[in-house]
């Protein structure tokens, strides 16, 4: 069985799947590098980074370790090139091309559920207190504001350049 897109072109395959013993239980996983990379969470909290071959794989590429428990959301930044990770232990900041943690620019009380890019300079978080963060990453990620967005977790956020509008989703069935 070979999976081919909808123009036949096969689609990538990671060629060395059985390096890794396991991953995150609800691992987040996203694209970076104009989806050249893939970002994944393994078992032990460190984030996998697998880059595209000319043969059309995905390899090993190396690991970004920093987290000391479960990760929830990952977001890269196209412009910056840079990779942020959220969880337990706050928001970590990764230089992708030097495999380096950069910073961590917040230490909450509470575990930070999710992330979003807006305009590629302001970072929004969520936690799971249902607070909403807005990072300036141009002015070394300096919280501008944070506002209580709902009763619970924010489990997902989505953002409309044309609407120039972040909407929200809680785990209480709540969209805002």
């Amino acid at each position: 069985l070979v999976l081919s897109c909808s123009d036949n072109t096969p689609v990538p395959t990671c060629i060395r799947p059985n390096r890794e013993v396991s991953i995150q239980k609800k691992t987040p996983i996203t694209w970076g590098n104009h989806n050249s990379l893939l970002f994944y969470v393994n078992a032990s909290f460190s984030i996998v980074m697998l880059r595209q071959s000319t043969e059309n794989r995905f390899e090993y590429d190396g690991v970004l370790e920093g987290h000391s428990s479960s990760v929830s959301s990952l977001c890269y930044n196209e412009t910056k090139r840079v990779l942020v990770s959220c969880g337990q232990d706050g928001i970590l900041v990764w230089d992708v091309d030097h495999h380096s943690l950069i910073r961590q620019i917040a230490q909450s009380h509470v575990p930070v559920t999710s992330l979003i890019w807006i305009d590629d300079r302001y970072l929004c978080s969520g936690t799971s207190s249902g607070e909403l963060s807005c990072w300036d990453s141009d002015d070394e990620y300096q919280c501008l504001q944070t506002l209580s967005a709902h009763h619970d977790t924010i489990s997902l956020m989505c953002y409309s350049n044309l609407h120039q509008l972040l909407i929200t989703t809680g785990k209480g069935n709540s969209i805002r």
